[in-house]
């Protein structure tokens, strides 16, 4: 089976310095990145941009998550789209591909599990098994 190429929408302020592993993960997996930034005065920015990303800067102040999607949907030309925190660093370059993957396989849509970071706030590993629990699949 030929590897799919998807669009990644990829949400970002202030995100240094996570999103400095957060894009060459992403990019070394080849896929199309649009870099949306709501106002971020720390680099991230400025990173994406040396990086040759495509960027949509929003107002900090009209930031909507689900509006920021849909715009981010309707700005993308794959299928299939992932969309990815600048702080949330894929811990393989295959993660988005194996997102994919569960798509194609009947999934309607598809998650990939949180690892805190060894800094997290105490509270965190639970916060993500809360919200993140069992495989990420949603059928």
């Amino acid at each position: 089976m030929t590897r799919q190429i998807v669009d990644v929408v990829l949400r970002c302020k202030n995100e240094m310095p996570y999103v400095v592993p957060t894009l060459r993960a992403l990019q070394q997996a080849g896929h199309r990145l649009l870099f949306v930034d709501s106002g971020s005065t720390d680099g991230s920015k400025e990173i994406a941009e040396r990086a040759g990303l495509r960027i949509l800067s929003i107002a900090a102040e009209s930031y909507i998550p689900g509006a920021v999607l849909n715009l981010g949907m309707r700005l993308t030309e794959s299928p299939i789209v992932a969309f990815v925190n600048a702080d949330a660093i894929p811990q393989t370059t295959d993660a988005v591909d194996a997102l994919v993957k569960a798509c194609s396989q009947g999934a309607a849509a598809a998650y990939g599990r949180q690892v805190p970071r060894k800094n997290a706030r105490s509270s965190t590993p639970d916060d993500y098994a809360r919200a993140c629990p069992g495989e990420g699949i949603v059928k």
